[in-house]
């Protein structure tokens, strides 16, 4: 009984020690997006290039991502190789930052984004983990955490560039100065990032359950254990199925379970009735994985397209207010770099307080209820764009007015970013089943970068019509929602249930698994 103690607290430290490491990488790749942009501008004018190199050193990163993280995500899903994967993204990140700093030729700071892009994958896999890693009512203010880790990276890169411009000296024939410096200085950080996955990273599917940690002693009475524990295994996991993972059964015993079995029989019973189930059930199916067509019909469900589309709409117009921003700043509030600077700063600060306010509200609201606020958040405030934004003047007589007016709207905007983000990411996880999470979040990845392409490119094209790309955004937004709101019964976890040839053990649903259907047969 000591023993079962031991190792549950010796499991609740791995995870801890893990989830603090899933926060620093993602930490860091918030560090990464910041850290480059203040200076790439200049540091192409210094090699004389044209002005849309730019945007293909910026897109290179979001390119490279679209593909790699759907496969990352199928390989994990095969093999759950966390730690490898890993592992292997930290490498390939270093060394793009590398050839960033090295900078040969606008050519080749092309290609070091390209190639750190595909360190990229690792954020699907990270997912993946905190699925495994968190139960469904934990899963919403975990995956907010990850996201603020993001978000003030996003903050703190910035800050390091105060200290980087300093910098001015050779290594060999490549120069670290303001410029070059970043490179070099976010290529330190992966081998930290490498140094903590080494030894503070411990892949969730091979920690015991984490419904089981809080159980330091087994029921008395066997008949209670197993309808408890059988109860368990069927409500622990979205879908009303048992998922069944050869890890968590042999993680059981090299933990310690094993040794205590050969001192009688009595051990034997301490170990969960689910655990015992698993085993069974893994002696037969341990070797088979869905197939790449099954996983791809697996997501191709009305509520997981609904989910998709939140997923473009949300990244499409944020990322189209972030570039349209800067010039009508200027232009309609007069303002300088310094200005917009400070107000970025503050417009991080309210995400992060946003991101509290989700931590809090998920654990009395629903994701999907916390999705439709943030949606009327965009639309309330698109709609409030579309209206005042074609009647301002550049005029310097008006510029504090037209300031009071749009700078409330954009504050009830950003509030209502995390909403979205947070909450549509981990109703997906809860959705999807969790031998496809790393190849679902892969592909969730594929268009969210395609709509951080896109929305540049559509809000840079527009900065003179603004009843166009304000009227456009405003559409998408309430078609997205107008889906959401069709998909409202069926993005509930607990109504969510597998098709008929994929049930291993199902609860009696409350209504027709046939309501249920898929879009791509």
């Amino acid at each position: 009984m000591a023993d079962i103690v031991v190792i549950n607290k010796l499991s609740k430290r791995k995870r801890r020690c893990t989830l603090a490491a899933i926060g620093i990488l993602s930490l860091f790749g918030g560090v990464e997006y910041a850290l480059i942009l203040p200076t790439l501008y200049l540091r192409l004018a210094t090699y004389n290039a044209p002005g849309f190199y730019l945007g293909l050193v910026i897109s290179a990163y979001s390119f490279s991502g679209l593909f790699v993280s759907p496969i990352m995500g199928r390989i994990y899903d095969k093999t759950r190789k966390s730690k490898i994967l890993i592992s292997f993204t930290n490498i390939v990140e270093c060394i793009g930052s590398i050839m960033y700093w090295m900078g040969l030729s606008p050519l080749f700071l092309i290609m070091s984004r390209l190639v750190a892009g595909l360190g990229n994958g690792y954020f699907p896999i990270i997912l993946a983990e905190v699925t495994h890693g968190t139960s469904n009512e934990a899963r919403t203010s975990m995956v907010s955490t990850v996201m603020a880790m993001r978000q003030f990276g996003l903050l703190l890169g910035p800050g390091f560039n105060l200290f980087l411009t300093k910098m001015d000296f050779n290594i060999g024939p490549f120069k670290v100065d303001q410029y070059s410096s970043p490179g070099l200085f976010l290529a330190a950080l992966w081998v930290i990032a490498q140094l903590i996955v080494t030894f503070l990273y411990f892949p969730m599917t091979k920690l015991i359950p984490a419904g089981d940690l809080n159980e330091e002693t087994p029921p008395s009475d066997p008949d209670l254990s197993s309808s408890s524990d059988s109860t368990k295994s069927l409500t622990h996991e979205p879908n009303g199925i048992v998922d069944s993972k050869p890890e968590e059964v042999t993680n059981y015993k090299q933990n310690g379970i094993a040794s205590v079995e050969e001192n009688g029989t009595a051990a034997h019973e301490s170990v969960p009735d689910h655990i015992k189930e698993a085993e069974e059930y893994d002696e037969v199916h341990s070797l088979q994985h869905r197939s790449l067509k099954q996983a791809l019909l697996d997501i191709t469900y009305e509520e997981y397209m609904a989910i998709y589309m939140l997923t473009f709409v949300s990244l499409f117009n944020q990322c189209g207010m972030e570039t349209m921003f800067t010039p009508l700043a200027s232009k309609f509030f007069g303002w300088q770099e310094e200005q917009i600077s400070i107000l970025f700063c503050l417009a991080g600060v309210l995400i992060l307080i946003s991101f509290f306010m989700v931590h809090i509200c998920s654990k009395r609201f629903r994701d999907r209820t916390l999705i439709i606020f943030g949606s009327l958040c965009q639309v309330v405030t698109l709609a409030y764009c579309l209206y005042w934004i074609p009647h301002f003047h550049s005029n310097s007589d008006v510029y504090l007015q037209n300031t009071l007016i749009l700078l409330p709207a954009l504050a009830v905007n950003v509030f209502g970013l995390p909403f979205l983000f947070v909450c549509h990411i981990s109703l997906f996880s809860k959705l999807l089943h969790r031998d496809i999470q790393g190849f679902g979040h892969g592909t969730r990845r594929i268009i969210a970068g395609i709509a951080a392409i896109l929305g540049p490119l559509w809000a840079s094209s527009l900065l003179d019509d603004h009843l166009l790309m304000f009227g456009v955004m405003l559409g998408l937004n309430i078609l997205a929602l107008l889906l959401i709101l069709l998909s409202y019964k069926k993005l509930n976890v607990a109504d969510n249930v597998e098709p008929p040839s994929e049930q291993v053990v199902t609860v009696e649903p409350e209504k027709d698994v046939n309501e249920r259907t898929k879009l791509i047969n």
